[in-house]
């Protein structure tokens, strides 16, 4: 079986690419990234919402070289 090709989302790969088992081709042709938006119906998130939020932004930021 030859050398396969596919496109995926970053964080879908991440671990993969920085363990050396994928190999990125053609990142000139990458899109850029697009923004996140977590929208909820009150002015004040829940601890709940909060702790997802918290969550999400240390998870979804930009990384360095990424």
């Amino acid at each position: 079986m030859g050398p396969r090709l596919g496109q995926f989302l970053s964080y879908q790969v991440e671990a993969a690419l920085r363990e050396g088992r994928l190999k990125r081709l053609l990142k000139e042709y990458e899109p850029p990234p697009l923004p996140i938006h977590i929208v909820y119906p009150h002015a004040r998130p829940s601890s709940n919402v909060r702790a997802f939020i918290d969550l999400a932004l240390g998870s979804l930021q930009t990384k360095p070289g990424g």
